[in-house]
C-alpha cells in the first residue's frame, strides 16, 4: 500500500482514500469483493507496462560482468509466451513452462529479483513501460493463448484472440462496462475532453473514434490508459484510473478483519521483523532482500 499502490497512483490519492475513507467501494456483508470496473479495465493498466523483453537473469540478460548472459542477451515475452499459457503437446497434453512436458519452471529461467526493484537503476529494462495506449509488440500476437475450448474457433476469430488488448476490450463489452466518461461522472472528475482523446494518435484512429462515438463513451479500459498518457505523461494512473485501483484495493483491506488495517492497534511491518542490520521495512525492495532473494 505505502509502496507500490503509492507509485502507481497520483500523489495524495492514497492518502485521501486512508484519512477520508471510500467513496464508491462500499462494504458488503459477504466481505471484500472485486469490482469489474476494477478487475476487466482498471487494473489492467499494466498491461501497457510489460516490456519485449528484460533483464531477466544472468542467463537471459546481461551477465554480472556486464556482457551478454550465458543463453541470451536478454529474455524476450515471446520465450515466457512459449513456457505458459495454453500450450499444448500433440496429444493435447499439458506443457508448463518450457513447452516440452517439463512440470517445473527450468533452474536457468530462476528470476534475478534485484534487477528489477533497484528504482536507481540506469538500465531501462529495469523498468516498467509508461502507461499509456501503446502495448509492446509481442501482445499483439501472443504465442500460446488460444485454449482447447478456443481451437475449433474459426481462424479469424482465434487471430483475434491473440491479441491482448482486442480480448480487453470485448472482455469490457461482454461485461456492459461503464464508459470512462460515465465513470468520472460518478466520481465527480471532469472527463477527458474530445482533443485530449483524439492527442497524440494516428489520424485513421482519430476518424475511428469519432465514427464509433467513442469520443463520448470511451471503453473504460482504453480511457484509463488515455487519461494517464495525457493526464500524468504515463508516470502514474490519472483521477479516474487513480480512484478505482485505490479504492479497490485499500476496500479489501478496510473489508478483510484480519488486515494490518484492522489490526488492534496501529500496526507497521517494522514493529514485527527488522532486516539483519536493523533498518525498517517499508519498501517492496525490503521485503525481497528479508527473503534473501534480493
Amino acid at each position: 500500500m505505502h509502496d507500490y499502490l503509492k507509485t502507481v497512483t497520483q500523489t495524495g490519492v492514497v492518502d485521501k482514500v486512508l484519512l477520508g475513507g471510500n467513496k464508491v467501494y462500499a462494504p458488503r456483508s459477504s466481505g471484500a469483493y472485486m469490482p469489474i470496473e476494477f478487475s476487466v479495465a482498471a487494473f489492467r493498466f499494466g498491461h501497457s507496462m510489460v516490456r519485449g523483453f528484460y533483464d531477466y537473469n544472468r542467463n537471459f540478460g546481461r551477465s554480472t560482468t556486464g556482457g551478454r548472459g550465458r543463453n541470451a542477451a536478454f529474455a524476450t515475452f515471446e520465450q515466457l509466451f512459449a513456457f505458459t499459457g495454453s500450450a499444448r503437446g500433440p496429444q493435447g497434453e499439458a506443457r508448463p513452462f518450457d513447452g516440452v512436458g517439463t512440470p517445473t519452471l527450468p533452474s536457468n529461467w530462476v528470476i534475478e529479483w534485484n534487477r528489477f526493484v533497484d528504482k536507481g537503476a540506469t538500465r531501462a529494462d529495469h523498468f516498467a513501460r509508461r502507461i499509456d495506449t501503446q502495448l509492446a509488440p509481442p501482445l499483439f500476437d501472443m504465442l500460446n493463448q488460444i485454449s482447447k475450448n478456443e481451437a475449433t474457433f474459426p481462424i479469424i476469430l482465434r487471430e483475434l484472440l491473440t491479441r491482448l488488448a482486442v480480448r480487453n476490450l470485448l472482455r469490457g463489452y461482454s461485461l456492459a462496462l461503464p464508459t470512462g466518461q460515465a465513470v468520472a461522472e460518478e466520481l465527480g472528475i471532469t472527463p477527458l475532453s474530445a482533443a485530449q482523446l483524439q492527442s497524440g494518435n494516428t489520424a485513421s484512429f482519430n476518424t475511428i473514434l469519432k465514427a464509433g462515438g467513442f469520443q463520448t463513451a470511451t471503453p473504460l479500459w482504453y480511457y484509463v490508459l488515455k487519461e494517464a498518457e495525457v493526464l500524468t505523461n504515463g508516470n502514474s494512473l490519472g483521477p479516474v484510473g487513480s480512484r478505482i485501483v485505490v479504492e479497490t484495493l485499500i476496500g479489501q483491506l478496510r473489508a478483510d478483519p484480519a488486515s494490518f488495517l484492522n489490526a488492534p492497534a496501529p500496526w507497521s511491518p517494522e514493529q514485527g521483523v527488522l532486516l539483519p542490520d536493523g533498518s525498517p521495512i517499508v519498501s517492496i525492495n525490503d521485503l525481497f532482500r528479508l527473503a534473501g532473494v534480493a
